[in-house]
């Protein structure tokens, strides 16, 4: 009956079902099972949802709804503009630098194209970018969302394993600029091949206006996260004061906020919340019944006895994550196989911080992995172009995405070193 109830949940994917039901009916009918009561399921739930750390979660999804209709994203993208004003692909440049900041304010991937997409895209065109080289540069960007601190997959992560959120986010810090200097790589190789316009230089005197407009909201990154490394506040504090200050922005300084957007970013918040902490509620199920069942130390010990190394493991979870990713979800990556391969990353003597972070950059590659990417499906809606128009343009870029983290895995000190001059 217990191995019956792992097997439903294989059945019901497979069949359709919702992933988060599938797997909470399958691992509760197993835990039932194996003796745990109706009580005992409610309290291990219970336990784990009513953790303060969770709090973060609707906290920045909030944040990163309103800072996509607050109107920062005109005075950003003005500045990395002006800046960038003269230089062979400035335009590209300046997208991936909005992206960086934006994503390390929204957490959110969707947010950053939505907030962007309007104002970027026909500037790229207009300078003779194609339309389809700009989207892929635009959904790749948005990639670091979740990737740069403050990242609610590493706040999830972080939750599931037991590790630390605050941890995390230092770790993925430098895997975050990494990934966008492969991304300005891949820029520099493809302005090279074409022949597109370069923007013209702009005077000191238009880079300082265009900076007034755009400094309030460039040091909002330097607000929010740097009291959580210097342990000043915690993640969900870190979350609050950057909806307060998300709020001042929008309605004091850009002045781009209303209450109707802010009770349409409430509405949409408290949708992404729910979704994906009844994700998580169904992870806790299936973890519980896994861990129960020894499963992750046998799947741990195959590894071993098959010869895998900390060389042969990454190679083997790329491939993984990456077919996963054409037919789930990124939740259900997430919560699902990370927490599943943890023990076999960290047996094989992989460094578990590294992994983690790995975990979330493999997570958003999937995002963009077709047939069932949602950061594909969400473009399609908001630039109004078909599916197969999205899913080529990210080819542009997806290289620069896989060498990122072929480096993080590869290359742990990339994760742990700023971690390490603060210990």
């Amino acid at each position: 009956m217990a191995k019956a109830g792992l097997i439903l949940i294989v059945i019901f994917t497979v069949l359709g079902l919702p992933v988060w039901l599938s797997i909470a009916f399958g691992s509760t009918m197993a835990l039932l099972d194996w003796g745990y009561g109706p009580e005992m399921i409610i309290n291990t739930l219970y336990s784990k949802l009513a953790s303060i750390t969770l709090l973060a979660i609707p906290l920045f999804i909030f944040s990163g709804q309103l800072l996509s209709r607050s109107g920062v994203s005109e005075p950003m993208v003005e500045f990395s503009t002006r800046m960038m004003g003269g230089i062979p692909g400035g335009p590209a440049y300046a997208i991936i630098f909005v992206c960086v900041v934006f994503a390390a304010m929204s957490s959110s991937s969707l947010a950053a194209l939505a907030g962007l997409s309007p104002i970027v895209l026909p500037m790229m065109q207009e300078m003779g970018y194609s339309r389809k080289f700009s989207l892929g540069l635009l959904m790749c960007g948005s990639a670091l969302g979740p990737l740069i601190p403050p990242s609610i997959y590493l706040i999830i992560f972080a939750q599931i394993t037991n590790q630390s959120a605050s941890d995390l986010w230092i770790a993925a810090f430098l895997p975050g600029l990494l990934t966008a200097f492969l991304l300005a790589v891949s820029v520099f190789v493809y302005t090279r091949m074409g022949h597109y316009e370069r923007p013209p230089s702009s005077t000191w005197a238009e880079r300082g206006r265009s900076f007034r407009r755009a400094w309030p909201f460039m040091i909002m990154p330097i607000i929010v996260l740097v009291p959580i490394y210097i342990g000043w506040y915690t993640p969900e504090e870190s979350a609050a004061v950057s909806v307060v200050f998300t709020l001042f922005l929008g309605f004091v300084v850009y002045k781009g906020l209303t209450l109707k957007k802010v009770w349409q970013s409430a509405v949409e918040s408290a949708h992404l919340t729910s979704m994906v902490l009844i994700i998580l509620a169904a992870a806790f199920l299936l973890n519980q019944a896994f861990t129960y069942q020894r499963i992750p130390f046998e799947i741990a010990d195959w590894f071993s006895r098959a010869g895998f190394s900390a060389l042969t493991f990454p190679l083997v979870a790329i491939l993984l994550y990456t077919v996963m990713g054409m037919f789930l979800d990124a939740n259900s990556i997430l919560v699902i196989v990370g927490p599943m391969l943890l023990p076999v990353a960290t047996g094989l003597g992989i460094n578990p911080v590294a992994y983690s972070v790995f975990i979330c950059l493999m997570v958003e590659i999937a995002c963009l992995t077709p047939p069932f990417g949602m950061v594909l499906f969400a473009a399609t809606g908001i630039v109004k172009e078909d599916f197969a128009f999205v899913s080529r343009s990210v080819s542009y870029f997806y290289p620069a995405l896989a060498v990122a983290a072929f480096l993080i895995i590869y290359v742990p000190q990339i994760s742990t070193f700023l971690g390490s001059l603060m210990d």
